[in-house]
């Protein structure tokens, strides 16, 4: 039972330290919402919707067989990644 709570206050600990966010990282996350956001407005309701022919009916037999559709994506800010100091980024 002690060794429980010791593992228990252990990952408690983990989690706490993992959690202090720097300004730097704060400050890169903004950006790199930002830049998403931008490069959102143009793209329709569904994603699906402005896909070629080929890539929609793809898509969405998928779909309709229950499948998921996932499409990589990245965002970029003129033209190069974002460095995110002590961060990573995953959407």
């Amino acid at each position: 039972m002690f060794v429980a709570g010791i593992v228990v206050l252990a990952l408690l600990t983990a989690t706490l330290a993992a959690a202090d966010l720097q300004p730097p990282t704060v400050a890169a996350f903004n950006r790199y919402v930002r830049a998403t956001e931008a490069q959102m407005v143009p793209e329709p309701f569904l994603r699906v919707e402005g896909l070629s022919d080929v890539e929609r009916r793809a898509a969405l037999t998928k779909l309709s067989r229950g499948e998921v559709y996932i499409e990589r994506l990245s965002t970029r800010e003129a033209g190069k990644s974002i460095d995110v100091p002590n961060g990573l980024i995953h959407h």
